[in-house]
């Protein structure tokens, strides 16, 4: 996404400004270092509750549309025919919560990159 290289916009600043120049290296590092795993492990958290969401909705919207083909469907005899048609429906399509963690996972692999841009190698730190 074109939002993430600004995630770490500010502290790219600050790092970069003229001010920070006055800490050691050590210092900026583990400032950098501090700044950044707060924001993965916030960033984590708010993933997975986007990513819970879009899966309860994508559920609650599932159970809806069963329902409403049961109905349709069932001409009276009990709702049968309602297992097919889930089957059919998510068989060949990509579900929203799928498009989701693509895009997820596009951002975190961009996002490793800007880490990297500041030194710190995501790879090694717990919160990435």
């Amino acid at each position: 996404s074109h939002f993430v290289p600004g995630i770490l916009a500010p502290l790219r600043a600050f790092v970069g400004a003229e001010r920070a120049k006055a800490l050691t290296a050590t210092s900026r590092l583990e400032l950098t270092l501090a700044v950044s795993d707060g924001v993965s492990a916030r960033y984590g958290d708010m993933a997975a509750e986007l990513v819970t969401t879009v899966r309860k909705t994508e559920a609650s919207l599932n159970r809806l549309k069963d329902r409403k083909a049961g109905k349709a469907g069932a001409g009276g005899n009990g709702g049968g025919g309602t297992g097919a048609g889930k089957e059919g429906d998510s068989g060949g399509k990509v579900s929203d919560t799928d498009k989701i963690c693509k895009q997820l996972h596009m951002d975190v692999c961009e996002y490793g990159a800007q880490l990297a841009k500041l030194g710190v190698d995501p790879g090694g730190r717990e919160t990435f």
